[in-house]
């Protein structure tokens, strides 16, 4: 599992408190990222993952989730557009 947690580029607790739940899920699931918006997903964070978990604090913008999961959605229709041409 992958998870990628987005969140509120503001300052203040809801920072600290969004990095402290991605390094205690990181101890969890290795593989967890840490991103501040959508820009920052990379393919190779998505290598191999058969499911992916958003979340995002409460002062993150619905806005930042949503872009989050449209481009997690372009990344695996574009590889499984790949897949397809390449059989």
């Amino acid at each position: 599992m992958e998870i990628i947690i987005a969140k509120n580029t503001g300052l203040g607790y809801g920072v600290k408190r969004a990095l402290k739940i991605a390094l205690e899920t990181r101890r969890i699931l290795p593989r967890a990222c840490f991103i501040e918006n959508a820009d920052q997903i990379e393919p190779r964070m998505l290598q191999r993952a058969s499911t992916i978990g958003i979340s995002g604090g409460a002062s993150a913008p619905p806005e930042a989730i949503e872009a989050a999961v449209r481009k997690i959605r372009r990344n695996f229709e574009q590889h499984h557009h790949e897949e397809s041409r390449a059989q």
